[in-house]
């Protein structure tokens, strides 16, 4: 006794879409295999947070017609903390960020988040931007970004003198002066 013909085509159609299943499987499989390993955070270097209070004060720059604040409070106990506005034109905020740099692990690790004008989140709620810092001197300190969503960069806190901050955002394999800098004075009615 044979089968029916609609019996045969309804098998074909379960074999093929099971094949297709398990090709999928394997490529998938082989894909996630070759998948390059998430960076790993850059070596910090040993330092506490005392040795930024160069970075502590309440700082003001004027880009084009938009007004950028950003306030550092002094070192205590474990913590710096950072506040950050971006207004435009208009008097409205664009973007606020909230941010810390904490000792751990023998170092130092600056963390933020970014929020619009509504205080709604940029990034995912346990996710905030992670930074460790690589290199200290009296006047400078830079911090590398380890996330792994993409290549390295670099924030770096530069005391140009007593009434100056600049703070520079740094790509991969980029000179430091290819970056995008704001040079921050020191707010006049602080």
């Amino acid at each position: 006794m044979s089968c029916p013909r609609t019996t045969n085509a309804a098998t074909n159609a379960l074999l093929m879409m099971l094949a297709l299943v398990c090709a999928g499987t394997a490529i998938g499989a082989a894909v996630m295999q070759e998948a390059p390993a998430a960076p790993e955070p850059p070596q910090g270097i040993a330092a506490t947070v005392d040795q930024l209070a160069f970075i502590s004060g309440d700082w003001q720059l004027t880009m084009g017609d938009d007004l950028l604040d950003e306030q550092w409070s002094e070192p205590s106990g474990d913590c710096l903390m950072g506040s950050f506005r971006w207004m435009k034109k208009d008097g409205l905020v664009w973007m606020y960020e909230f941010l810390t740099m904490r000792n751990e692990n023998d170092g130092v690790t600056m963390r933020f988040r970014h929020f619009d004008g509504e205080l709604t989140a940029w990034e995912e709620k346990t996710e905030p931007l992670a930074l460790r810092l690589v290199e200290l001197s009296e006047r400078r300190a830079a911090f590398q970004h380890y996330s792994g969503d993409g290549d390295p960069w670099t924030m770096v806190f530069h005391r140009v003198d007593d009434e100056g901050l600049t703070i520079s955002l740094v790509g991969s394999g980029e000179d430091e002066s290819a970056g995008q800098a704001f040079a921050y004075r020191r707010r006049s009615d602080s």
